[in-house]
């Protein structure tokens, strides 16, 4: 009985570059010092808005403003405002699970390399 060979699977040099360089930065935003800012901003506003929709300390807002002559209430309600905040949150989650996704990329394609279940094909 024969066995049957896997047929072994190519990738062309520009998508191993396009993926490195993406997992490069992500790797760059999410641990190098130089960014520590961005880091520290992301993991505070995750974590100001969690804490706000935890605590229930989100109220109704109401603002007075003048028009005019004519004074206009302007009314924010509670659910617009958690709406908000929920939006901010998936967005805010998103693009650190786009950001770890870039790098998990990059290990998978070296781990598929090391394997033998991937080959660079040389042109």
């Amino acid at each position: 009985m024969k066995l049957l060979k896997r047929a072994r699977k190519f990738i062309l040099p520009d998508k191993v570059e396009q993926i490195r360089d993406k997992a490069r930065q992500a790797r760059l935003l999410l641990h190098d010092p130089s960014f520590s800012d961005y880091q520290e901003l992301i993991a505070d506003s995750i974590s100001a808005i969690e804490n706000k929709i935890l605590n229930n300390t989100i109220r109704e807002v109401e603002e007075a403003g003048i028009i005019g002559s004519l004074t206009k209430t302007f009314i924010t309600p509670k659910k617009v405002q958690l709406d908000e905040l929920s939006g901010k949150y998936r967005i805010l989650k998103d693009i650190n699970a786009t950001l770890a996704s870039w790098m998990q990329d990059d290990d998978d394609l070296d781990r598929a390399i090391a394997n033998e279940e991937v080959e660079v094909k040389r042109e």
